[in-house]
């Protein structure tokens, strides 16, 4: 099964890498460049269609696995469900890249959808809450509050991943990372469809960087951010499910730095009587670059900070006999810090 996942992870890869710099083409002959605004120092033109090459390449790549590799991901209806969805959230996105749709809309076609899945089963029934305290601690939920939370988390993991989408490398980067984390939780947790389709979104990711990466070649877009949002967001629902119970702790953990910035950013317009939507540089990569940290490298700082709690809880929440997970996590988690004491120093 390692060598499947492999042979998947390098599939999407090749195809994102392949793909994304088409999609680059085609939108600068349409000129389907990035909408400026105020919050925004950059004034060249870049294409904003690279969530096309990374949905193009999912997709392929979902089809590859289904006739190449024995593993027929449709055989799950879960993995429909968030397929179905993250097709119908791609195109919402796709829609605003090209016409600039309000965000009233968009927020309530978001919430739509996400309800119609709700009703055909993908959903947050029933929370496990032992890590706090000594013995079983399970909570069931009635179909309104399960209804409610399912639709906020998706909707908004979602839009935090796109809001954090202001400098190069850090959406993509971000979504690389969580990934990954939610593929070894799905491996430890024997969930096989739902590792498939996350070691390929990896790929996918990873092929993207190279074109995102600063200086920026494309740019991901609404599609992009709103279908990785989605994909992680309704997977992390399953991965981290033990039979009908929802143990919360490690997808809070994956996505805690993008929700934290979105609440932080919501409460700050709206105590400055601004509307949540209005766009300003209150996030913290805006911040950080406002104090004159590089955007070439200032996306270490919230790697390494993101690496470190997905590792502390990874190790906290499962018995992990494969110690070569984590050898290889440390090592990544001390580049990234080297790669942000470097950042420090030259600022």
């Amino acid at each position: 099964m390692n060598s499947i996942y492999i042979s998947i992870f390098i599939v999407s890869l090749l195809l994102s890498t392949i793909s994304v710099p088409k999609f680059k083409k085609i939108g600068g002959k349409y000129n389907l460049f990035d909408k400026q605004d105020n919050r925004k120092k950059k004034n060249n033109k870049i294409v904003r269609l690279g969530g096309a090459g990374i949905y193009f390449s999912l997709m392929i790549s979902i089809i590859i696995i289904s006739l190449f590799f024995k593993v027929n991901v449709f055989d799950n209806n879960l993995i429909d469900l968030i397929i179905i969805g993250c097709s119908a959230f791609f195109l919402i996105g796709f829609a605003d890249d090209l016409l600039n749709i309000s965000p009233w809309p968009r927020l309530f076609l978001q919430f739509l959808i996400t309800s119609i899945l709700w009703l055909k089963g993908l959903r947050i029934q029933e929370i496990n809450l032992s890590f706090l305290s000594s013995g079983e601690f399970f909570i069931n939920l009635n179909n309104g509050i399960s209804l409610f939370l399912t639709t906020f988390w998706i909707v908004g993991v979602t839009n935090s991943i796109n809001w954090i989408d202001g400098v190069d490398g850090l959406a993509g980067g971000f979504s690389l990372i969580a990934s990954l984390a939610l593929f070894f939780c799905g491996i430890l947790n024997d969930k096989i469809y739902e590792s498939i389709i996350l070691i390929s979104v990896a790929g996918c990711c990873l092929g993207f960087l190279k074109s995102n990466l600063f200086p920026a070649k494309i740019y991901m877009g609404d599609g992009g951010s709103y279908l990785l949002g989605f994909l992680l967001a309704s997977i992390s629902i399953c991965i981290s499910s033990t039979g009908d119970y929802l143990n919360p702790l490690m997808p809070l953990s994956v996505f805690i730095y993008p929700l934290l910035d979105m609440t932080n950013v919501i409460f700050g317009r709206i105590y400055r009587k601004n509307s949540p939507f209005f766009p300003d540089r209150s996030h913290l990569h805006y911040k950080l670059i406002d104090k004159d940290f590089s955007e070439k490298n200032l996306i270490y700082i919230i790697f390494g900070y993101i690496q470190f709690i997905m590792i502390i809880t990874m190790y906290l929440n499962y018995e992990i006999e494969n110690k070569l997970f984590l050898i290889i996590s440390f090592i990544l988690l001390i580049f990234t810090f080297l790669k942000s004491n470097r950042n420090l120093i030259n600022n």
